[in-house]
């Protein structure tokens, strides 16, 4: 652990899910998070067809989609200018999916934590 910053490890994991543990050596528990929470994210977008990314029309949505840093930042930016449309009865899912999905993100960012101090 000797070199290792935890802010940096701490800003990774914000931006990538598990990019911490990664850093740290953790590959596995890295993948898993990684594609536990992808995988969250990308199925509420698929639900709200793409449209529940947005700090205009989800200000509190956004609030907890935001700790997805880097797939949110990048999503609002595709998909600013898409019209939500007449009736999809899964836009409310997949926006509390895509919010759930970035609220998990703290839990990994926590548990990086955890496993730095421990193995420091």
């Amino acid at each position: 652990m000797r070199g290792k910053n935890p802010i940096i490890g701490l800003v990774m994991t914000w931006l990538v899910p598990g990019a911490g543990h990664f850093y740290i050596g953790r590959k596995a528990k890295a993948a898993y998070f990684f594609f536990l929470i992808t995988a969250a994210y990308c199925l509420g977008l698929i639900l709200a067809d793409f449209c529940c990314v947005n700090i205009d029309r989800f200000p509190w949505h956004y609030a907890g989609e935001i700790f997805y840093g880097g797939a949110t930042f990048l999503t609002q930016n595709l998909t600013r200018d898409l019209l939500v449309g007449d009736f999809n009865r899964f836009l409310e899912h997949g926006t509390l999916i895509t919010t759930v999905a970035g609220l998990l993100n703290v839990v990994v960012m926590v548990d990086f934590y955890e496993t730095w101090a421990q193995r420091k």
